[in-house]
């Protein structure tokens, strides 16, 4: 049954709270540690959750954290789960060591 799962056959998922702006450093400054290249027109152009929700499929993370992600009861949670794991990997897995 689809029991659980009416708020995925409903509208586009809307995060008042995303700083969109901060959110583009941010993946910037993973993409250039990781030296991964970007499309970067087509990833400001796209909407919150596309972004949000191609992102968490895309980036190389361990299986649980992309279980973490999956598991996100909302776009906005989802979006916190993946800037504590873009952040986390840019202190290289480190609570306190900064990468860059």
């Amino acid at each position: 049954t689809w029991n659980g799962f009416e708020r995925d056959l409903g509208r586009t998922e809307r995060d008042e709270e995303f700083d969109r702006s901060a959110f583009m450093e941010l993946l910037a400054r993973y993409f250039a540690t990781r030296q991964l290249a970007a499309d970067w027109e087509a990833l400001r152009e796209a909407e919150d959750e596309l972004l949000i929700n191609s992102l968490s499929m895309l980036l190389d993370f361990d299986p649980e954290e992309k279980q973490a992600l999956l598991e996100a009861p909302s776009l906005t949670t989802r979006r916190e789960t993946l800037i504590t794991l873009i952040e986390f990997a840019l202190r290289g897995g480190q609570d306190e060591e900064t990468l860059q």
